[in-house]
């Protein structure tokens, strides 16, 4: 902390002398997310399997590995995970792009420098 924050953690909850642990986070990036639609817009546009970007993007997001097993008395079935920027800080966001975008190389049969170029031409 500088001094300048000391009328800060005056006016709030935390006392002086006292420990505190923090979580930093790196804040999420808009233009981070509006690539990964732009990924997304342009494998819809490159394949014929799926009809609207919701299906596609639960099947990508499974096929980047981030999803989860429930198990039930009937089965187990998976559930893509959230990109909610509440749920997935920037550095998560990073490794879960760059996993999409080798999904979406995998899916449409290219590879990954191919889409990483073609995206450019989506923003």
């Amino acid at each position: 902390m500088f001094d300048s924050d000391g009328e800060v953690l005056a006016e709030s909850r935390l006392k002086d002398g006292e420990a505190y642990q923090v979580e930093i986070k790196q804040p999420r990036n808009v233009m981070h997310h509006r690539k990964y639609f732009a990924l997304l817009n342009l494998c819809l546009e490159n394949q014929e399997q799926f009809e609207n970007i919701e299906d596609l993007r639960y099947y990508l997001t499974c096929k980047a590995g981030y999803y989860k097993i429930v198990e039930t008395d009937k089965g187990a079935f998976i559930i893509p995970k959230s990109i909610k920027f509440s749920e997935m800080d920037q550095t998560e966001f990073n490794r879960f792009y760059y996993a999409s975008v080798n999904a979406v190389a995998n899916f449409l049969k290219t590879d990954n420098a191919s889409i990483i170029k073609e995206i450019s031409n989506f923003l």
